[in-house]
């Protein structure tokens, strides 16, 4: 809200023809595995991240996809209660994102929103009135940002007073973000003044459709299987190599 900062090498070879004819299903199947591993890590590091993937609960709506805590998760009824009241019901995703970033769902004030009816930071301490408050206020910097998410999601951190300020200057960016917060940092004497990567860490838990990469709500990365299996088949029939980086090397592991 504004003011307020949110929160390893082997040659490749031959496989030998085993006497039991089953043995080498059995010997096999180490091999497959440790292939299929270490592709599906490959996958995970090229997509962003080598943290374990992890279970996460998914909010949906007609916008998009949120992953999120379940902390969270459990405030799903009342976003969608007060996000149709005010017209943004195909937002329920991305608010669910904007609490995994606000609160994680693990304080009163889940969606940091007393400050913008003029009260403190987290003076508000009823969950369900935050979420009220707070669904108000995004359908409200929505509609001045003229359906432009990411200038209405800074705008929530921000405060209103940040959209007229973008739209002159071309709209959102992170350089006119950060524009507008050491101008407001310096008018109010304070270090610094809101989130100016609030944007980025929202989008964090979220997926509008148009990518693969989704982040739990843990921090830890999961991505969209039906792509992985289409890069997979991409490499059938190329050769198992211990230790092999890239498949352009003959073979790789």
């Amino acid at each position: 809200m504004q003011g307020v900062l949110k929160k390893g090498a082997k040659a490749a070879g031959t496989i030998a023809i085993l006497k039991n004819p089953f043995s080498w299903i059995i010997a096999g199947i180490p091999l497959l595995l440790t292939s299929l591993f270490g592709f599906a890590l490959f996958i995970s590091i090229s997509l962003g991240g080598e943290n374990q993937l992890e279970s996460g609960m998914s909010g949906e709506g007609a916008g998009g996809t949120a992953q999120v805590s379940s902390e969270v998760m459990r405030y799903e009824p009342l976003i969608r209660k007060y996000a149709e009241q005010n017209g943004v019901g195909e937002y329920v995703g991305l608010i669910l994102a904007m609490i995994q970033q606000e609160s994680g769902g693990r304080e009163l004030d889940v969606m940091q929103s007393s400050e913008s009816i003029g009260l403190p930071p987290g003076a508000i301490t009823d969950p369900e009135y935050s979420i009220q408050v707070g669904v108000k206020h995004f359908a409200e910097v929505m509609k001045q940002a003229k359906g432009d998410v990411n200038l209405a999601l800074q705008s929530y951190n921000f405060g209103d007073g940040f959209i007229g300020y973008a739209l002159e200057r071309g709209g959102y960016s992170k350089e006119v973000a950060t524009q507008f917060s050491h101008r407001m940092a310096a008018r109010e004497g304070w270090s610094r003044y809101g989130d100016v990567n609030y944007v980025d860490h929202v989008m964090q838990y979220y997926n509008d459709g148009n990518g693969s990469v989704v982040v739990m709500g843990d921090g830890s990365q999961s991505f969209d299987v039906e792509e992985v299996h289409n890069i997979m088949k991409q490499y059938l029939g190329r050769p198992y190599v211990w230790g092999g980086r890239t498949p352009a090397a003959g073979g790789f592991d």
